[in-house]
C-alpha cells in the first residue's frame, strides 16, 4: 500500500506543511488547483471574483481559507488554496474541492492569476461605462446549475426570487468565453400599482452548442452584486 505522504506527494505535486496552531488542529498545508476559471466582463466598479478547482489528496485534509494577494503594480494575482493537514486514519481516495475567492474591487488592467506562485489564468478587468454598479439591471438569482439532455444539449437552470411584482424579464444574454460561460438575467421594471413581496421564478436557457467538452464554470450575474457560480462537466461523448 502507497504510503499516505507519497500518495499525496503524487496526487497534488508535494504539500508545504507549518505547524498546527493548536493540538487537534491540523497541520496547515498548501494544496494544488486543477482548474482555475477567472469570468469575463468584470470592470473597475465591479466585485470581482475567481473560482478555484481541485482535489485534496484524501480524507485527511480539510479545505480551509485560501490566502491570496495582490500587487496592482505588476498587475499579479496570487493565490494560495489551503487545507488542514491531520495524522489520522482516513479515507485514500480523491476529495474534489472548488473555491471562489473575491477580489474586490480592481483597477483597470490585465491581471496574471497566479496559483502557488505558478501562473494559470489571466482575468481582464474593463474601464467602466457607466456610474452604477452594473450596467443592467439583473435579475436576484438565489441559485443555479447545469443539465444535459440525451442528446447532449446543456440547459442552465436559475433560481431567485423578484422583490417587486414589477419586476419582469427582459433578455437572457449567455456568453461562452471558453472555460466560463457568462449569464446575465436582465429585467427591468414595467408596470403601475407596483407591489413588495416575495415572487419565486424559475428560469432556464440553452446554453451555446459551442461549448466544448471539458469542465467549466455557470457564472451568473445577479441584482445584489453577488455573482451565482456553478461549476459543471461537459460529457465529450
Amino acid at each position: 500500500m502507497i504510503s499516505r505522504l507519497i500518495f499525496a506527494s503524487f496526487l497534488v505535486g508535494g504539500v508545504t506543511v507549518a505547524n498546527a496552531d493548536s493540538p487537534g488542529s491540523g497541520d496547515l498545508v498548501n494544496v494544488d488547483a486543477r482548474y482555475v476559471f477567472a469570468p469575463e466582463g468584470f470592470d473597475d466598479n465591479d466585485e470581482s471574483v475567481i473560482v478555484i478547482d481541485g482535489f485534496l489528496p484524501s480524507g485527511c485534509y480539510k479545505l480551509t481559507r485560501p490566502e491570496h494577494s495582490i500587487d496592482e503594480s505588476t498587475k499579479t494575482i496570487n493565490v494560495k488554496p489551503m487545507a488542514r493537514y491531520f495524522d489520522t486514519p482516513c479515507i485514500e481516495a480523491l476529495i474534489p474541492y472548488q473555491l471562489e475567492i473575491k477580489l474586490g474591487i480592481l483597477a483597470e488592467g490585465m491581471y496574471s492569476v497566479k496559483i502557488n506562485e505558478t501562473a494559470t489564468e489571466n482575468l481582464s478587468i474593463a474601464e467602466s461605462t457607466s456610474a452604477g454598479p452594473d450596467d443592467f439591471l439583473y435579475a436576484p438569482i438565489d441559485g443555479a446549475s447545469v443539465s444535459a439532455s440525451e442528446t447532449g444539449v446543456l440547459t442552465a437552470s436559475l433560481e431567485g426570487r423578484f422583490t417587486n411584482s414589477c419586476m419582469i424579464w427582459e433578455e437572457l444574454k449567455v456568453e461562452d468565453t471558453g472555460k466560463t460561460v457568462n449569464v446575465l438575467p436582465i429585467i427591468k421594471i414595467e408596470g403601475s400599482n407596483c407591489v413588495a413581496g416575495e415572487f419565486p421564478f424559475k428560469k432556464t436557457v440553452e446554453l451555446p452548442a459551442s461549448v466544448v467538452a471539458g469542465r467549466h464554470l455557470l457564472h451568473v450575474r445577479s441584482l445584489n452584486g453577488n455573482a451565482v457560480n456553478h461549476l459543471f462537466y461537459k460529457s465529450p461523448y
